[in-house]
């Protein structure tokens, strides 16, 4: 795969003329990343689109870095101090003014509207995935990074069903401290969508629970 190739071909698309130099990439110089990107990756739309320059949490309010959209969307999205996330991070590209896509990260909230939450600078358009809950959100700052390997890993995980989630089929995501993954929580509720939670009896369910706790 020529990801470069492929990137410039979807992005521009969209608008613009070019992709940003090969170095500038991050985790999109791996095919598997740029496979997700492809398979789950949507434009955002700009309207109602929020920017902060610091941390909104009561007890943790810091200035935001403006160079740096990987470090601060991790700051909102890992603040976990009311028992979950308020916040899902997105990890794609984004068009400048110049007509050239980079390399992003932005977040939106858990529940609600898609809005962008920007903490740099706005975009004139976003492309990207939301970052399953179950990926650790370090994989994309961190270089060289686990990302691919970790959205793969994810993909044989949950299959079809992770459409849904990162649909937003279900906005009640917690943060890991749930008794129930929230993954597992999917399947239920879809099984349950489709009339055959009574398959899961009671024993059988416990039997779910340990195996992916």
């Amino acid at each position: 795969m020529d990801c470069g190739v492929i990137l410039n071909q979807l992005l521009t698309k969209i608008g613009g003329s070019r992709i940003d130099d090969e170095p500038g990439w991050g985790n999109f110089g791996d095919p598997r990343v740029v496979e997700f990107l492809l398979k789950y990756g949507k434009e955002f739309p700009t309207e109602g689109l929020e920017c902060l320059k610091e941390t909104r949490f009561p007890d943790h309010q810091k200035s935001l870095d403006p160079g740096n959209c990987h470090k601060n969307c991790l700051e909102l999205r890992c603040y976990v101090r009311t028992g979950r996330s308020e916040y899902r991070l997105v990890h794609g590209w984004a068009l400048s003014d110049a007509g050239t896509w980079y390399c992003h990260s932005w977040c939106i909230k858990t529940t609600g509207p898609e809005n962008i939450t920007e903490t740099t600078h706005p975009r004139i358009a976003y492309f990207g995935f939301v970052v399953p809950d179950e990926i650790n959100p370090l994989a994309i700052w961190i270089f060289p990074s686990s990302l691919g390997d970790l959205l793969e890993n994810w993909r044989k995980r949950f299959g079809a069903l992770g459409e849904f989630a990162l649909d937003g089929w279900d906005a009640r995501r917690s943060t890991g401290t749930a008794v129930i993954p929230s993954a597992l929580l999917d399947r239920y509720q879809l099984l349950y969508q489709f009339r055959v939670i009574f398959l899961l009896q009671p024993v059988h369910l416990l039997v779910v629970l340990v195996h992916f706790a």
